[in-house]
């Protein structure tokens, strides 16, 4: 919410600087004030989950996904720990998708 900041954000900053990101089935984002900007998204996390799709980390997952990620492959943690499926690899690739995240130094990640 605007008034949690101190001094409280006004509704023109909230507009001119803020993007809210909506997932389905997220009861939180719903009750909020909304900026003027709002991305509504979809939410992968099981039904049965009431809070899986309040995730800061879901949610760039699941932009990043439907989005694409400008031609750079999706974060390994968003197939490792949110079950998004592995980017195809590039042409002539001897690497699984795993096996470059194990070279990068996959960390994990909590929310």
């Amino acid at each position: 919410s605007r008034r949690t900041f101190r001094p409280p954000l006004t509704k023109e900053a909230l507009d001119t600087h803020v993007m809210n990101v909506v997932p389905a089935r997220d009861i939180i984002a719903r009750i909020d004030d909304a900026a003027d900007l709002t991305l509504r998204t979809q939410c992968r996390a099981p039904t049965n989950s009431l809070m899986g799709c309040h995730s800061m980390w879901r949610s760039v997952c699941e932009t990043a996904y439907q989005c694409g990620s400008m031609g750079r492959p999706i974060l390994c943690w968003c197939t490792k720990k949110y079950g998004y499926p592995d980017p195809l690899p590039y042409p002539n690739t001897t690497k699984t998708w795993g096996e470059a995240c194990a070279d990068w130094g996959h960390k994990e990640l909590t929310d």
